[in-house]
């Protein structure tokens, strides 16, 4: 049997991205869908439907249960400027929770993604709204909890720039007769946040409010869930070694 453990001990970093993309889910799921949880999920489009009926059987529905999204890291970009010469990269920037400095790491994070759903008035509806979010040039802020000088963790709050560079109504599939034979409509809304990366050598935690929000977009009893075991869930749901 594999063995699903990551082969590095310490990867506290990537505490970040989690959190940032539960952001992501719940600013969706109020921009897309009325705030109803569990219809963003973490696939490439390749596999959007197949993880969509994964999801819903480990939920006793095996449906697709339209509209839904799928999204999912895809690339990592850097901006064009030498890192040697950027402050917050050399001296780090100054926490103002913490009053403590961090080594940033400026990154674009590039997403795929696609909306699914089977009317054409919920794709018009849903493009509309998307199309207004980048008009207004969204930002998004994620949280997480980084050790002050005495070693207490305090919750901290960061930001990314979401925009949409490959939005695309109803594109040209090769399923595209399966597709309309069963009434399926969507549209390619691909994205990036412009955000930063934390120094790897942070003690960097997602904070109990950010598991609660996880929690509840992907319907997590923490009553019968322990919080420890809640967090590395989120660990293990973004490298898809389990399903909610």
């Amino acid at each position: 049997m594999a063995d699903n453990k990551s082969f590095y001990s310490s990867q506290t970093f990537l505490n970040a991205v989690y959190s940032l993309n539960i952001s992501l889910e719940s600013h969706f799921s109020n921009l897309l869908f009325l705030g109803q949880p569990n219809r963003m999920i973490w696939a490439s489009n390749d596999y959007a439907f197949y993880q969509r009926a994964q999801n819903n059987n480990a939920n006793g529905n095996n449906l697709l249960d339209f509209p839904f999204t799928n999204y999912k890291l895809k690339s990592i970009g850097y901006p064009p400027v030498e890192r040697w010469s950027a402050p917050g990269y050399t001296n780090g920037v100054i926490i103002d929770e913490i009053q403590k400095a961090i080594q940033i790491n400026p990154v674009y994070l590039e997403y795929e993604s696609t909306y699914f759903c089977n009317r054409q008035d919920e794709a018009l509806y849903a493009y509309q709204m998307l199309r207004y979010d980048e008009d207004i040039k969204t930002t998004l802020d994620y949280y997480l909890s980084l050790n002050n000088e005495n070693g207490e963790p305090v919750q901290c709050t960061f930001r990314g720039k979401l925009d949409y560079p490959g939005s695309v109504y109803e594109p040209e599939y090769s399923e595209k007769e399966w597709l309309e034979k069963n009434n399926i409509h969507s549209f390619a809304m691909d994205f990036v946040v412009d955000t930063f990366f934390l120094s790897l050598n942070e003690n960097i935690s997602i904070p109990t409010s950010v598991i609660a929000t996880f929690n509840q977009l992907h319907s997590v009893d923490p009553e019968v869930v322990l919080e420890a075991d809640q967090a590395q869930g989120i660990v293990d749901y973004y490298n898809q070694v389990v399903t909610f």
